[in-house]
């Protein structure tokens, strides 16, 4: 199964296609499954239900070709009006950037406080390992929290390829 679960549209900052189009190109890429997951401080609590009819409108259209979710992205550290309980009505949710200000056994605290599928994005869990002296992946694990392996090679990541994604990759 081919899928893609972080998936930015004009309605985030740094998202440059309609939330169709993402899917459209999912489509085209051989995607089985694609999760939209807009920013949640750029998608503010009083547009949440718009948010999510769009794309489960969306869902129903393209539901012959490709499974559509309806995820946030929720960054730890941009303060919004949406609350950690707000996610319960969502397929799924990606933690953004909460190492740059908690810990790990922090971002669990608030992991806990919704229902929702949550995984964990932009986070390189070895590094994040050695520095808190933790198996920040077993922690993970034992949390029902996924890990987004972050293949991004854009111009908001320098362009660069992730040291973990080639270390993850290599025959070694």
């Amino acid at each position: 199964m081919y899928f893609d679960l972080h998936s930015h549209s004009i309605i985030s900052r740094d998202g440059h296609d309609a939330i169709e189009e993402l899917i459209e190109n999912g489509i085209r890429c051989g995607l089985d499954q694609i999760g939209i997951t807009d920013r949640n401080y750029c998608v503010f609590r009083r547009r949440l239900e718009d948010y999510r009819r769009i794309i489960y409108k969306l869902r129903e259209r393209y539901a012959d070709k490709i499974q559509v979710l309806c995820g946030l992205a929720f960054s730890l550290v941009h303060s919004t009006d949406i609350e950690v309980e707000d996610l319960n009505v969502f397929d799924y949710c990606l933690f953004e950037y909460f190492h740059h200000k908690m810990s790990t056994r922090e971002m669990v605290e608030i992991r806990r406080r919704t229902a929702c599928p949550a995984g964990c994005a932009h986070v390189d869990i070895f590094a994040l390992s050695e520095k808190e002296q933790v198996d920040v992946a077993q922690l993970m694990a034992e949390n029902d929290i996924f890990w987004e392996i972050d293949v991004n090679y854009d111009r908001i990541h320098g362009y660069r390829e992730h040291q973990y994604c080639i270390d993850l990759m290599s025959d070694r």
